[in-house]
């Protein structure tokens, strides 16, 4: 099958052989080509004007301790809180909405959105679905050492799982809006349906069920726009170096800020966490701020500064998140056709695609089995020994 038999590649409005020269020298070997890489869904690579930029800003300022007053502090914190006010911004919402707690990876972010959640002792649930990642699927350890129900949950039952007769106390949802598996995308409606379930309840109360959403895989390729949805997740997990190929060891966590005064309370402080702190009488006090209240111990400052350039980097190079997903989409739409035109001599498909019948629902992720003449599995091991 050629090139032409399938649909044309979308190339940012034909730059994107500009960008590719100017932003990854890391794929050529002088003039020549010599990598392609294939990775918007787990690891992007990080394009040369940000890896310039940052190195620039470490080379001709001073960061330092945001926790301290003195000058470079200052100009610290005011460069991280650019960082929050940017990211919530390509997020499509604003800290009137949710507040962003910058914590190591993804998964760091799980793990604090299940402590902070008031699941009830011995009587909630905590549910998943079956396309979630092991980050996600390893708060269910949390949740059965303190009594707590585990429900892990097709995501087409959900409703069922969700309604008013089966819920016995306060609970959490978590769910992926991608699938790492297949790339198979969930809609991102489902806190509207909860509060459409539990619409007779005073609107002063958090339904029982809390909504975690783990958009990791998903805001590498594909807009969010949170403030456009009827009513948004209590949580979100992501992770910064799948959307901007680095800094790798920084995640965050947005926390809805009508769901902060139910939280659970804080089980350990630590760091710039404290506002007052007495040892003889076991007094403590945490501060008032819902990012410094969860950030433990002293940020990771200096790759967060990086958020700022990988930002400006990937505005400047692709424009918005959905000119991203326009190109990704397109090079899954012709992976998977080229794939499926793969065939033996005596007829027999090459490739069985794991993916959804709707393209609009499938993220850039091509799952598949190779199969031999007979019509018989062949090993990944083989496979990869061949590739």
């Amino acid at each position: 099958m050629t090139a032409s038999h399938t649909a044309p590649i979308d190339d940012y409005n034909g730059r994107l052989e500009t960008i590719r020269r100017a932003e990854y020298p890391q794929l050529f070997s002088g003039d020549s080509l010599r990598t392609v890489y294939l990775d918007h869904a787990g690891s992007t690579l990080c394009a040369a004007s940000h890896v310039r930029n940052h190195t620039n800003m470490l080379l001709t300022q001073i960061p330092a301790n945001p926790h301290s007053r003195h000058q470079s502090s200052q100009w610290t914190h005011a460069g991280i809180e650019q960082a929050r006010a940017r990211l919530l911004q390509f997020l499509g919402t604003s800290e009137k909405t949710y507040a962003i707690v910058f914590t190591a990876n993804a998964t760091a972010a799980i793990k604090l959105a299940g402590e902070l959640t008031p699941m009830d002792d011995g009587k909630g649930a905590f549910c998943y679905t079956q396309e979630s990642h092991t980050s996600v699927v390893g708060l269910r350890k949390m949740a059965s050492n303190r009594g707590i129900g585990v429900v892990p949950a097709k995501f087409d039952d959900l409703d069922q799982v969700l309604a008013p007769e089966n819920s016995t106390g306060t609970s959490l949802l978590a769910y992926p809006a991608q699938c790492n598996f297949s790339g198979q995308r969930f809609p991102l409606t489902v806190p509207d349906r909860i509060q459409r379930m539990y619409r007779g309840g005073d609107s002063g109360v958090h339904p029982p069920w809390w909504v975690l959403l783990d958009a990791a895989g998903f805001v590498s390729s594909s807009p969010l726009a949170l403030d456009d949805l009827a009513s948004g997740p209590d949580f979100v997990a992501l992770s910064l170096y799948k959307i901007f190929g680095m800094p790798t060891g920084l995640g965050a966590l947005l926390i809805k800020r009508s769901s902060v005064p139910f939280l659970r309370p804080k089980q350990y402080f630590g760091g710039g966490t404290i506002g007052v702190l007495s040892f003889d009488t076991r007094f403590e006090e945490f501060r008032t701020d819902v990012e410094a209240r969860y950030e433990d111990g002293t940020l990771n400052y200096i790759d967060i500064l990086s958020v700022n350039h990988a930002l400006d980097a990937y505005t400047a190079n692709f424009g918005s998140p959905v000119a991203v997903s326009k190109h990704a989409k397109s090079v899954t739409q012709y992976a998977m056709a080229r794939l499926r035109a793969l065939a033996h001599s005596n007829g027999t498909a090459m490739c069985e695609i794991y993916a959804t019948k709707d393209i609009d629902q499938q993220g850039p992720t091509v799952a598949f089995n190779m199969r031999d003449p007979r019509g018989e599995y062949i090993g990944y091991a083989e496979v990869e020994r061949l590739a």
